[in-house]
């Protein structure tokens, strides 16, 4: 008994430091960055460092006044058994709270699903991505096939801050700018100099571990939710039907790099694999259509037309109905 209120004590102590830490940010426009630097670095790990910011400050004000999606306890338990079979870092549970914020009906772009995954990523990894059936808004096959692709992306990075990056914006994207991991300021220089199209997602995915995974971990739980509906039990059991049309699936811009839409083993990801160029992977097949112009492929894909013509050995801009082109992620 007496241990028992230890514990509880210091709970409430705990507590009271989150309680205190969001209450100066709301009062003071920021937060004790000690405090918040110290929370941090007693979630981290030797491989999966959580480094502080000041710009983190106002985002933990801003999620810990946000209510935790309903859909996100339901699905936890899927999150956690596909993390921990992959060989993932348990935090990466809450990239679909920053990528989609957990609506199941989520389409961005060329982006669906609340695993935010692009077209081309899904066929990749073997998903249909028809408009009468888009298994992205199926978040248990979703997120088999997203943790399949973060574990492919960090064999080929060797580094978890990486292997985010290029989830959140693609390889081909992250293979135009300089990285430096194991360097003090990374991830954050890259968030600081805006080099990719989406460098939120590290700012709020420290955001979300700071203010979910602290209070979890100290018995104050932000996912105590009124209720949850009938229709979201049953989507455990069963497919999510997509309420908007599904992107088409030339239309990504961020391919994986794996090789074969064969489901792979979970394998030890602990050491580093070299990066290859962005030509050494297997180039997706595009079929042209009618009206097509190459400049048009070469912007839906994200890639240079120069490039799309040199993979493809055009001298010309001239293309045919049916004529295949490679293009690499």
């Amino acid at each position: 008994m007496p241990n028992d209120r230890m514990n509880s004590v210091r709970k409430i102590g705990l507590f009271l430091t989150v309680c205190v830490t969001v209450c100066c940010g709301r009062l003071f426009g920021r937060t004790p960055d000690t405090a918040v630097a110290q929370r941090l670095a007693s979630l981290e790990t030797e491989t999966w460092p959580l480094p502080y910011h000041d710009s983190l400050l106002t985002a933990i004000d801003f999620f810990a006044g946000q209510p935790l999606p309903t859909a996100f306890p339901v699905y936890e338990p899927v999150f956690d058994a596909a993390l921990q079979k992959y060989r993932l870092p348990a935090d990466f549970k809450y990239i679909p709270l920053v990528m989609s914020r957990m609506k199941l009906d989520n389409a961005t772009g060329d982006r669906c699903g609340v695993w935010a995954l692009p077209a081309l990523v899904a066929l990749r990894y073997g998903l249909s991505v028809e408009p009468s059936r888009d298994e992205r808004y199926m978040v248990r096959t979703a997120t088999e096939a997203a943790c399949r692709y973060l574990a492919d992306l960090y064999r080929l990075y060797g580094d978890w801050w990486s292997c985010v990056l290029a989830y959140a914006n693609s390889p081909a994207a992250l293979s135009r700018v300089a990285l430096t991991p194991g360097e003090e300021d990374f991830p954050w220089h890259m968030f600081e100099t805006h080099a990719l199209p989406d460098v939120e997602i590290v700012r709020n995915l420290l955001a979300c571990i700071y203010v979910y995974d602290a209070s979890e971990r100290i018995g104050f739980s932000q996912k105590m939710v009124d209720s949850l509906s009938l229709v979201e039990h049953k989507m455990m059991s069963g497919p999510v039907p997509p309420t908007k049309p599904a992107a088409a699936a030339t239309a990504s811009r961020a391919p994986a790099p794996a090789t074969s839409t064969a489901a792979k083993p979970a394998a030890a990801v602990a050491m580093p694999a070299p990066r290859p160029a962005a030509e050494t992977a297997e180039p997706v097949i595009y079929t042209v259509k009618l009206g097509d112009t190459l400049s048009q492929i070469a912007e839906r894909h994200h890639v240079k037309l120069s490039d799309l013509k040199r993979w493809n050995n055009l001298k010309r801009d001239f293309i045919r109905e049916g004529q295949k082109l490679k293009i690499y992620p």
